[in-house]
């Protein structure tokens, strides 16, 4: 055996558990063609394969993961490409439910559970059909809920007539972290810049806090206006780049969320007045040489800003 043959011999040898998942013997013959009946080399090599053949999985390769496999969400529609993703939640957010019969309820649902069956009286948030109608329109809807499909469904087929929402996510979507079911928004599929939660329980995107809007929980104001006021927010939010940013930055300057506060945010030249009114206060929350008022008032408690607008 010549000298090249066997340089090239002793390289696929260090190589050879590469080779583990096809024959290796074979891979060798097809590369060095002078092995075969020639060298005891060949048979050397040929035994050592069959021994590689039969090594634990440490030490072949590990096949690629699946990164889709834990996707919640299908890939967006044609009609859904290039918009935000709204993720709601149901209970308390949209309606609420209760199994005790109730004087006065917009629809009741029979739940089959534990071989038995309950009668769930559920009640509309005011404004829901007119929310869901705007807002999608301008993001793809999702429902996320905590809830078991067997009453979710049911329910939402109730409520959602039109198919305004796209997607639905019930309990066995959920993470139990610390016995609490949180909806992990990272594996809805999604670029996370563009997610925004509104949901009445912070705990339920306590993972992804800077996506999330909470909103006061619902049980029966006829009065309440909640859904009403998130529209012009949602709207406003359509337009940045990053939501996560910009819910981080009204957090930060300890301002209400609000579309002026968002568009105003998303304007340079407001950041650079808040930074300016920062510098030009003292410690009670005047100015030192402008009897203008401030937007500013420092909490003794706190040891912070209060910024009120």
């Amino acid at each position: 055996m010549n000298n090249t043959v066997q340089e090239k011999a002793d390289l696929e040898l260090a190589k050879i558990s590469d080779y583990s998942d096809e024959q290796p013997e074979n891979a060798l013959i097809q590369i060095i063609p002078e092995f075969q009946y020639k060298s005891r080399y060949y048979f050397f090599l040929k035994t050592i394969a069959a021994l590689c053949s039969c090594l634990p999985p440490i030490f072949k390769k590990s096949p690629a993961k699946n990164k889709e496999e834990n996707i919640l969400l299908p890939p967006r529609s044609i009609l859904s490409i290039g918009t935000k993703t709204l993720v709601l939640d149901l209970d308390e957010t949209l309606i609420h439910s209760s199994l005790k019969p109730a004087i006065y309820y917009d629809f009741m649902i029979n739940v089959d559970n534990q071989f038995k069956t309950h009668k769930v009286f559920i009640n509309i948030r005011p404004g829901v059909n007119e929310f869901l109608e705007k807002v999608s329109s301008l993001f793809e809807v999702i429902v996320f809920t905590a809830s078991i499909s067997k009453y979710a469904e049911p329910l939402l087929n109730k409520i959602d007539p039109n198919g305004y929402i796209k997607g639905r996510l019930f309990r066995d979507s959920c993470s139990i972290i610390n016995g609490n079911y949180v909806k992990d928004l990272s594996k809805l599929g999604r670029n996370l810049k563009d997610v925004i939660i509104i949901d009445n329980s912070p705990m339920s995107y306590s993972l992804q806090p800077y996506n999330g809007i909470p909103i006061i929980s619902w049980f029966d104001d006829k009065e309440d206006r909640e859904l009403e006021k998130l529209v012009p927010i949602l709207e406003e939010l359509t337009k940045v780049e990053d939501i996560r940013c910009t819910l981080k930055d009204l957090r930060a300057n300890k301002l209400k969320i609000s579309s002026e506060n968002i568009a105003n945010l998303n304007n340079q030249s407001f950041q650079q007045q808040i930074y300016i009114q920062k510098l030009s206060f003292d410690k009670k929350g005047l100015y030192n040489s402008s009897k203008r008022e401030t937007l500013f008032e420092f909490d003794d408690n706190e040891q912070n800003l209060q910024i009120n607008l």
